[in-house]
Parts: structure tokens; sequence; C-alpha cells
């Protein structure tokens, strides 16, 4: 998710004419984008301006937009912690073939249900502020009577959870189904791999193959079905000759928990990804006062796995670890 996230972000058009265009007036606005990773120390703020240019593709715009020299900072739990300036490299970048700045932390360490506030300090004296709250919960119970197992008997994985000391009315969650394996590569190491499985795949007119993956959900229950997973396991092995090269581990279901905030930013960006419903367009939700972007926080909770059939995965031509 942080790559497309980091791809949208370079994408903010804005442009002017005197004539009809199908461009809007230009008004330079300073972006920041920052989410917050909850239990993990490395954390990171992206701070951009807006541009202007004379065509319409935004991708043959390839001046560097981020700032440097900016005072970077986030109060949490009565501690500020400031960020210090790094460079990164333009990975997955569709518009910029080199590094750009970004504002980075080791410190900042954020527990459950903690109000983190964001204070950037612009070099032309301009400060943008945003808060965000962290999800609360204490851990995820999954409330199964009988374990998934995959094939699923009924032609349906059925999995069910609930948050202990959390707040399950208004908790929003992102599964992920993940099929685990190693490839075994030619010199004989094995390489481990993850295929995610959506609720569904479908295709386009041109025969282009779409998978629709699950959207954010507020409920303690999701279900895939078994197709989904067949699918998923021949793509695996899709222009894979010798089929024993590969050995499937297991599945495992990746829960992501939102924050208020990241729910309708992450519901604008995924809409690029192909299979989803346009809720909300990527430019029109923002938290920042005194600009436009996003500061959010997440967990990850990756504790569910679900086991595979040896002689499920031999169907395929694939070994079971």
């Amino acid at each position: 998710m942080k790559k497309v996230v980091l791809i949208i972000l370079m994408i903010l058009v804005v442009a002017c004419d005197d004539d009809f265009s199908p461009k809007a007036d230009f008004e330079e606005e300073y972006t920041v984008y920052s989410v917050i990773k909850g239990k993990d120390s490395t954390q990171t703020v992206f701070v951009q301006r807006t541009y202007n240019f004379g065509g319409y593709n935004p991708l043959d715009y390839d001046e560097n937009t981020f700032i440097e020299g900016a005072e970077v900072y986030i109060i949490y739990d009565d501690s500020t912690y400031r960020f210090h300036e790094t460079v990164i490299d333009s990975v997955d970048n569709k518009r910029l073939a080199i590094p750009f700045i970004a504002y980075e932390s080791n410190e900042l360490y954020p527990e459950m249900n903690q109000l983190m506030e964001l204070i950037v300090n612009l070099p032309n004296g301009k400060t943008i502020t945003a808060e965000t709250r962290t999800p609360k919960f204490n851990y995820l119970h999954f409330n199964q009577t009988i374990e998934p197992f995959i094939p699923a008997p009924d032609e349906v994985i059925d999995i069910k959870w609930d948050l202990v000391d959390g707040d399950d009315e208004n908790q929003i969650y992102l599964p992920e189904l993940k099929i685990s394996y190693y490839l075994t590569e030619d010199d004989g190491t094995n390489t481990l791999k993850e295929k995610a499985v959506p609720l569904n795949y479908y295709y386009r007119d041109n025969g282009e193959r779409i998978a629709n993956f699950p959207l954010p959900i507020n409920e303690g229950a999701m279900q895939y079905l078994q197709e989904s997973f067949d699918t998923t396991m021949v793509l695996i092995g899709e222009g894979i000759e010798d089929k024993t090269r590969i050995i499937i581990r297991d599945a495992e279901l990746q829960l992501i928990l939102l924050d208020y905030n990241l729910v309708p930013y992450y519901m604008s960006i995924e809409t690029f990804l192909g299979g989803y419903t346009i809720l909300l367009d990527q430019n029109d939700y923002s938290n920042i006062n005194g600009g436009r972007g996003v500061f959010a926080s997440f967990f990850i909770d990756k504790s569910h796995s679900i086991r595979i059939d040896r002689q499920y995965a031999a169907r395929f031509g694939y070994k079971v670890l």
C-alpha cells in the first residue's frame, strides 16, 4: 500500500488557461502525507508543493516538488519527536527519476488509542498541522469453532473475529488473504513469496483479468469463495514450467485496522487499482490544516493462518512444506 500511496502523491495536477480547459485554475498549495504504522519505530512524512505545467499529462512534469528544509514534528504522549530530513530513491515512481526528500524518525513507536499531532514548519514561514488518533484495541480474537481449511468443504472460506478491549462498532478493517510459498531458484535457493487472494476475478471487454479485492469493512467477518482461491493458486505457477519448484506453505488472513482519517483516503486511492466502486475522489479528502493531504494511522494483525491440504496443492503440481 505504501508504494501505491507514493505514486498517487506524485500526481498533483493543477493548471490554468484563459480559454476553455478541462484543467482547474492553478492555486499553489502544500501537501503533507504521513500514514503512521502502529508498533513500528520507523515513521515517514512527505511534504510537497502543487505544480503548474503547460500540458495535460502530469507524468510529463519532471521537476522535483518535494520540500527541503522544513521542520517536522509529531507530538505524542507528552513528548515531541523531531523528524530528520532524508533522501528516498524514486522506486516505482512514475514521474520522478531522481531521489526525493522525506522526513523520518526512528524513535516514534505509537501504541493503540493515542492522539498524535503533526506540525510542519515550512521554509517560507507557513505552518501546517494535523492530528489523528490510533485505533483502539488490545488484540484480535478469531472466534472460530472450526478452523478454516483449504479446500473449504462448503466452497466458502468463512473467517470471524472480534476486538478485545476495543471499539467493535466503530473500528474499520481492511482484510487481505495471502498465500505464502517458496519458489526454488535456478541456484537451488528458496525465495519466500506471497500472493493475495481477491474476492473474485472478472474480465474486461479487452480480455484483461481484474482482481477484485475487499474494501474496508466494519464487521468482524469475511468470506472468500473457494473458486477465487483456486484461480489464485493457478496464477502462482503461471509462466513456471516446472511446478515442483513451488512449495506451498499456508494461507494467512492479514487484518489492517484503519483509523478514521485513513478510511476515506484509502477509499479514494484504491479506485486506481481496478475493480472498486468510486466513492471519493483522491484529491477531495484532506485532514491537513493549512494545506492538503492526510495524516493517519493503522495497525496490522497477522495472527490467523489457514491450513492448505497437501493433496489440494498437488492438484496444481506444487509441493507442500
